[in-house]
């Protein structure tokens, strides 16, 4: 699993800028685009979390697999992996973020609230 989760660490740097507009929910000529997986997985932990998906597909989040990776991850080691995205992208609220890292902990923990 540890060169899974380099490769996922290395698609970085080839992650396109991206601008979300103001609106929370993607436009749905980008849900048509993404990887139905990652909205399932973004919508079961909270639905606020959609505009994150075409940010997370971009860096190379595609699959349930890569998906249980991030899940898996370090805190530490995701919390470097929102900064560099969010360095990267337009107009993102990092608060997103600070609420991923939440589910995925309440995940973890056999805590999950909805």
């Amino acid at each position: 699993m540890r060169a899974a989760q380099t490769d996922s660490m290395t698609s970085f740097s080839s992650l396109p800028a991206v601008s979300l507009s103001s609106n929370p929910i993607p436009r749905l000529e980008v849900l048509h685009q993404l990887v139905p997986q990652l909205l399932s997985f973004l919508n079961a932990l909270d639905r606020s979390l959609l505009p994150l998906a075409p940010l997370l597909q971009a860096a190379g989040y595609r699959t349930l697999d890569s998906l249980v990776e991030l899940a898996s991850l370090e805190p530490s080691t995701r919390n470097r992996m929102y900064q560099e995205i969010i360095a990267r992208a337009d107009n993102v609220d990092g608060k997103l973020f600070a609420l991923l890292e939440s589910k995925l902990i309440e995940a973890q923990e056999g805590d999950w609230k909805d």
